[in-house]
């Protein structure tokens, strides 16, 4: 499944009975988020949208409530080698 399938499957769980365009508007939201979060590099400070090229990401929300979003994110290299 690719990374907009599963967006859009865990769109419709948070929102099912939302229009379509406003599902797509709540994965361009997250997508937008989730870019922006740090990359846990330990050395080379930067956001997820900064090392796309470099590395895949794996970011799991564990948690959405009032208004605030608890999330994990695993980060590896193109190389193989896990970075956080």
């Amino acid at each position: 499944m690719s990374i907009h399938d599963r967006l859009r499957t865990a769109t419709w769980i948070v929102l099912p009975d939302a229009a379509p365009d406003v599902r797509q508007r709540m994965a361009s939201a997250i997508t937008a988020w989730a870019l922006d979060l740090s990359a846990g590099h330990p050395t080379d400070h930067g956001t997820i949208v900064q090392f796309l090229n470099d590395c895949d990401f794996l970011v799991i929300i564990t948690k959405a409530i009032d208004g605030k979003i608890l999330c994990q994110v695993h980060a590896t290299s193109n190389f193989g080698v896990a970075i956080t």
